[in-house]
C-alpha cells in the first residue's frame, strides 16, 4: 500500500498545474486573461491560480457566479456550525466544570493578576 503522505501526486494534479497555474508574467504579457474571461463567458467554472516568483502571494481567478456560489455555501456552513454550537452551549450551560483551572489554562502563560483582570472584564460584559 502506498503512503499518501509520501506520494508524489496524481496526474490530475499535474494537469491542473499545467493548465490552470500561471505566473504573473503569463497573465500580463500574453492574451491569457482574455482567454480565461472568454471561457467564463461560455459558462466554464474553472479556476486559475496566479503566482509571482518575486512575491509569495498567490491569487485565484474564478467565474463570478461560481465564486458567489462558493461564498454562499461557506455562509451556510458557518450558520449551521453556529447553530450547532448554540445548541451545544444550551445543553451544557448548567454542566459543572470538572477540570482543574490549571489544566484548563494549559500552556497559557497567565499570572493571577491577569486572570483577575479578565474576570473583571467578563463581569462588565455580563452586567
Amino acid at each position: 500500500m502506498v503512503d499518501k503522505e509520501k506520494s508524489f501526486g496524481h496526474s490530475v494534479d499535474l494537469d491542473f498545474i499545467k493548465n490552470n497555474v500561471f505566473g504573473i508574467t503569463d497573465i500580463k504579457r500574453g492574451n491569457r486573461l482574455n482567454e480565461i474571461l472568454e471561457t467564463y463567458e461560455h459558462g466554464a467554472n474553472d479556476f486559475y491560480v496566479v503566482q509571482s516568483t518575486q512575491q509569495k502571494g498567490k491569487a485565484v481567478i474564478a467565474n463570478l457566479d461560481f465564486f458567489t456560489e462558493l461564498l454562499r455555501a461557506k455562509e451556510l456552513l458557518d450558520a449551521i456550525h453556529d447553530e450547532h454550537m448554540q445548541k451545544v452551549m444550551l445543553i451544557r450551560k448548567d454542566d459543572e466544570a470538572k477540570i482543574p483551572l490549571k489544566e484548563a489554562l494549559g500552556d497559557e502563560d497567565l499570572d493571577f493578576n491577569e486572570i483577575i483582570a479578565m474576570a473583571d472584564q467578563f463581569d462588565e460584559v455580563i452586567d
